[in-house]
């Protein structure tokens, strides 16, 4: 079984079971868990993004669930699983979301800001950047193309929910 296939099957398993143990203590690596929502346009629609972070299972894992839903009906336009494993500074895990894609994600955390490098070798390669500031969270999401980085999804979220 490759990589990809063993770590999606530890995303399913993380989010179907307890999030973390008693004395795991996750805040060490990661300060930044809670939910959080603002207003977004995704695929030129007025929507709501939420992005909930949750301890995994060790302590250096993360466990990210995001959503996009539609403001004018309530339908989920968009949903993504993320499992990001902090070490010293250096990210890595998997991504899984609606449209079928298990994807590989390699990245740097500094405690404020993560930027998230996700591949498929066959079909894109793109890249998440998230700053957490007093002010709230800011989430930029890119995709490379022939002539660079192209943003396609910037959301500030204002306020969160505490975990």
């Amino acid at each position: 079984m490759n990589k990809s296939r063993l770590t999606a099957l530890a995303i399913l398993a993380a989010s179907t079971g307890p999030v973390a143990s008693a004395d795991a203590s996750p805040d060490a690596v990661f300060a930044h868990f809670g939910t959080w929502s603002g207003p977004c346009v995704a695929r030129g629609l007025q929507a709501t993004c939420t992005s909930i972070w949750r301890p995994g299972l060790s302590a250096n894992h993360v466990v990210q669930d995001y959503s996009i839903v539609s403001g004018s009906d309530g339908a989920t336009v968009f949903a993504g699983r993320g499992l990001y494993r902090f070490t010293e500074g250096k990210v890595d895990g998997v991504w899984e979301d609606s449209r079928g894609a298990i994807l590989d994600l390699s990245g740097r955390f500094d405690r404020t800001s993560l930027t998230v490098i996700w591949v498929d070798p066959r079909t894109e390669i793109g890249r998440s950047e998230y700053t957490w500031s007093g002010e709230g969270l800011n989430a930029t999401d890119s995709v490379l193309t022939d002539t660079g980085w192209r943003d396609f999804m910037t959301v500030a979220y204002s306020a969160r929910e505490p975990r």
